[in-house]
């Protein structure tokens, strides 16, 4: 049996970080990422800023993901059985091949993508989902948003 291992930033900015898979944040199976009040700028991973996988929840509350590059999702990569909570948060200017801002696959089973009163604004995709791409073998892949402002999405 694999452990949790919860991660928690408060008032935290992540700036100029450069790794493989993740520019600032990578965790793996049955976890759990809090980020308050936090800003990400100018990381690059070739799996974006944050990339969580296999079983790993996400919360981003009035974060700022600001000028990040990956290749899948300049901000977030999220991929099987996760949720992933964005609430008043922003992201701007960050740049994917698919999905500028939040890239979600799913292979094996559900993620959720929920953004309440959050904002998309010119977020760059070179292939598709300026703002959030998703993708799956199966229905049940939801993004559900709420007050959500999307502006100048380029794909």
């Amino acid at each position: 049996m694999k452990k949790k291992i919860t991660c928690w930033n408060i008032d935290t900015l992540f700036a100029n970080n450069i790794g493989g898979f993740a520019g600032a944040l990578y965790m793996r199976y049955n976890g759990s990422i809090t980020s308050i009040n936090c800003t990400f700028l100018h990381n690059h991973g070739y799996t974006g800023v944050m990339r969580v996988i296999d079983g790993v929840n996400v919360t981003n509350k009035a974060t700022l993901f600001l000028s990040n590059t990956g290749q899948y999702g300049g901000a977030i990569y999220m991929r099987d059985w996760g949720m992933c909570v964005n609430t008043d948060s922003h992201f701007k200017d960050n740049t994917g091949q698919y999905g500028g801002s939040i890239f979600i696959i799913f292979i094996h089973d559900q993620v959720s993508c929920i953004n309440t009163n959050c904002s998309f604004h010119h977020n760059f995709a070179s292939v598709s989902g300026g703002a959030i791409y998703g993708e799956g073998k199966r229905p049940a892949f939801k993004i559900v948003s709420g007050k959500l402002k999307i502006l100048a999405m380029l794909i």
